[in-house]
């Protein structure tokens, strides 16, 4: 299943993102899928079953006239999948 990633209107290109699922969060042994959106910012994701699932991605942009140059956003997203 494809799923397109963005953050303010903007697609989110070659971006990591780790999924993690929700029960394995802070175990030592996590079950955890690391996709890499492709140029229209979409992703393919193939979910390990139903649950709750937390959603990692970290985008780093330059703003201009800022006193700092980069902006770091990360976002945190939880994602329950039910069974069909």
């Amino acid at each position: 299943m494809f799923y397109i990633f963005s953050m303010d209107y903007l697609k989110l290109v070659m971006v990591s993102v780790q999924i993690t699922r929700g029960n394995t969060r802070y175990r030592n042994e996590r079950q955890v899928m690391t996709v890499v959106t492709r140029k229209k910012g979409e992703a393919a994701l193939q979910w390990q079953g139903a649950g709750m699932y937390v959603l990692e991605a970290q985008v780093e942009r330059s703003i201009e006239g800022a006193a700092h140059s980069k902006q770091l956003n990360t976002l945190y997203v939880t994602l329950a999948m039910f069974a069909e």
